[in-house]
């Protein structure tokens, strides 16, 4: 038997490669880490030379599947906190056509609340990375335990459902044995400005909801289809008691961090299972949409994302509708600069099609003979000895890791580097102000919607701005300022306005950060229309443009 030398070990093991330490080089007790200053051995460790650091060239999380698997306990939030602070030491970044550079933003949900601020125990999070303190944003409905804390939260974590599109959260907020029913087809085929007002009875009013409105909205006889009427409100009470909260804006916070390339954390650990995994699915779908969207347009806009999903194998391994936006994520987002690391603990439970596709393994102590099997069948490199090793040595921290980017293609056993004992809680007191995050300035980006007194009382389809109502603020502040607008002037003219030039209007004048305002007034200029100057006080109608193209117009009807 002959034994490597030091130059062809580390060569092998990937110490020259470029890329941010995760781990010493590992077999058992002997832990290839002799003069390391980082790192601090247990009492049963033997510490070798040379030290042989694991490296791993971080940006290949970009655009690519990864996977975490281990038992609880064995280091998985560990790795992946080390990870993510690695990756957004510098902002990373895509490539674009003609050499153009974009930021990649994150999206972390984190089921247990562990990611972020330090845990009861004083294990520091992602806010104790001093060179995070301007990429890092939490969404979280928790109390900050001091004001340092509290300066990394943007907002709370429900959201508008009337920005949404119905077919969207009703198909992945409801079982699939009710996707069929009557009550819930109607429900997914309501347009953007019956869905708002159903959303808008239903939260204010629950269960005591008139019927004869909720018939009215989805086009039901009243009384004869009460039944389908009666699950209708039945069915959107859950969701919006669930989901919904008038004030949020934080679809437009997180887009707006997402495209700026910060690192999003989204605290679902006060949710139960099933809510949490509908809440991420909107969010990823909202997501996934926007990058389909812009990847057919001339100059795309796209937003590179990196999508973090705990407890993987409970939305990548069953049928039911909460688990599409997840398989369409992992399955097609790759062409659409959308990223994965998927965390589980029983990497048996997810399809061999999804697992083989894996560019970055990591891979703990496992216990379960199907697990290993299947990590065996989705990748080859896993041979019997490997899993061996992963079955009876359980010891925390270490685990085998494989890469098919770094030009090292083949298994490496390694100890990874504690995130706890690099980093430690900023605040340790919880005394310290505030700091100077990212929070403060997207914020300011996002600006506020400010509240205008109406000359005029609005119309019979005039909004009611409710108590901190931005929407409904946003939709009345359009209207009046179209009515005293040039081009909304021009309507009361035989010929009107091009309903695309009216679109175009309400598309730039609503606030700052509004996300995907093109598409939001393609669907909801009507609203506006119906609050400037009343419902039935306009037509649209269909006539040729200049270059004789029929076109949709709008004009005030006569005598209005």
């Amino acid at each position: 038997m002959a034994f490597l030398d030091d130059a062809v070990l580390r060569e092998l093991a990937g110490h020259n490669i470029e890329g941010a330490p995760i781990g010493h080089l590992a077999f058992g007790e002997y832990v290839y880490a002799e003069g390391s200053a980082e790192f601090k051995p247990e009492p049963w460790m033997q510490v070798v030379s040379p030290e042989v650091l694991i490296r791993f060239p971080v940006g290949s999380l970009v655009a690519r599947r990864s996977f975490i698997f281990a038992r609880a306990g064995f280091g998985k939030s560990n790795l992946n906190k080390l990870l993510f602070s690695e990756l957004y030491r510098d902002t990373p970044t895509v490539e674009k056509r003609g050499g153009r550079k974009v930021k990649v933003g994150t999206v972390l949900f984190d089921p247990d609340g562990e990611y972020f601020w330090p845990d009861d125990k004083g294990r520091p999070g992602l806010c104790d990375v001093p060179h995070l303190e301007d990429k890092l944003v939490v969404f979280t409905s928790r109390k900050a335990p001091s004001p340092y804390y509290g300066s990394f939260v943007a907002g709370d974590i429900r959201l508008d459902i009337r920005r949404l599109r119905p077919a969207d959260v009703i198909s992945i907020a409801l079982d699939p044995e009710r996707q069929e029913q009557q009550n819930v087809r109607k429900l997914r085929g309501l347009n953007d400005s019956k869905w708002a007002q159903l959303v808008d009875m239903i939260h204010r009013d629950g269960n005591s909801t008139d019927l004869q409105q909720v018939s009215a909205l989805l086009d039901l006889e009243y009384p004869k289809q009460e039944a389908e009427a009666t699950a209708a409100r039945s069915n959107m009470t859950a969701i919006v008691r669930m989901l919904h909260d008038p004030k949020s804006r934080m679809l437009d916070l997180l887009m707006l961090a997402l495209r700026e390339g910060k690192l999003c954390v989204v605290d679902i650990s006060q949710m139960r299972g099933g809510q949490s995994l509908i809440l991420s699915g909107l969010i990823l779908r909202r997501i996934f949409d926007h990058n389909q969207r812009e990847f057919t347009e001339a100059t795309p806009h796209t937003i590179p994302t990196i999508a973090v999903i705990e407890e993987a194998q409970s939305v990548l391994g069953g049928e039911a509708t909460t688990s599409e936006p997840y398989v369409e994520w992992v399955k097609e987002g790759r062409k659409y600069d959308l990223g994965a690391l998927l965390v589980t603990q029983q990497p048996g439970s997810i399809p061999v099609e999804i697992l083989s596709q894996g560019d970055n393994w990591f891979i703990f102590h496992l216990l379960s003979q199907a697990d290993l099997m299947a990590l065996k069948r989705a990748n080859a490199h896993f041979s019997d000895d490997l899993l061996s090793s992963l079955l009876n040595e359980p010891i925390p921290g270490q685990g085998v890791f494989w890469s098919s980017v770094g030009g090292k293609p083949y298994p490496v056993s390694l100890r990874v580097l504690s995130f706890e004992q690099r980093y430690s809680p900023q605040d340790p007191r919880y005394t310290k102000e505030a700091a100077a995050t990212a929070v403060a300035g997207l914020r300011e980006r996002l600006g506020e919607v400010p509240e205008k007194s109406s000359e005029t009382e609005p119309g019979s389809g005039g909004e009611d701005p409710g108590d901190g109502d931005y929407l409904a603020q946003t939709i009345q502040n359009l209207a009046q300022s179209l009515k005293n607008d040039p081009l909304g002037k021009e309507l009361a003219t035989e010929r009107g306005k091009p309903y695309g030039a009216l679109q175009g209007w309400v598309a730039e004048h609503l606030p700052s950060g509004w996300d995907n305002p093109k598409d939001w007034a393609h669907h909801n200029l009507p609203r506006v229309l119906d609050a400037a100057f009343g419902k039935g006080a306009w037509e649209g109608y269909s006539a040729p443009n200049r270059k004789g193209r029929n076109i949709r117009w709008v004009r005030l009807r006569r005598g209005e």
